[in-house]
């Protein structure tokens, strides 16, 4: 599991207890099982562009809180080490998981030019 699946999967599960619901009812608002809203939760699967808009949604968030952590590993709290982490990230993404990952870039974009 890669970080930044991690750090989603623990800030949907953050946020969707802190919005009092629970697995059964996000995934039922996200329309997905949640069996699959499990697997997110604990960073064993990865999420469309679709349904991370949806569970933002959900528990009135914006994309940017859900991939965000206080706890930064050292590595990348430097700007100069986070292009090649990132690059290294994507290089083996199939197609789906690099057009989620280009739709993520374009809402983040979007929510920091309001």
């Amino acid at each position: 599991m890669s970080y930044i699946e991690q750090t989603l999967g623990n800030n949907i599960r953050k946020y969707r207890k802190l919005n009092n619901l629970t697995l059964e009812k996000l995934a039922e608002k996200v329309d997905i099982t949640h069996q699959n809203l499990s697997n997110i939760e604990r960073g064993k699967s990865f999420l469309k562009a679709e349904t991370l808009e949806k569970i933002c949604n959900a528990l009135n968030v914006s994309p940017c809180e859900l991939f965000c952590t206080e706890d930064l590993p050292e590595k990348i709290k430097n700007d100069d080490n986070i292009k090649p982490l990132l690059i290294e990230l994507i290089k083996n993404f199939d197609p789906q998981k690099t057009q989620a990952l280009y739709k993520l870039v374009l809402a983040f974009q979007e929510a920091m030019n309001k």
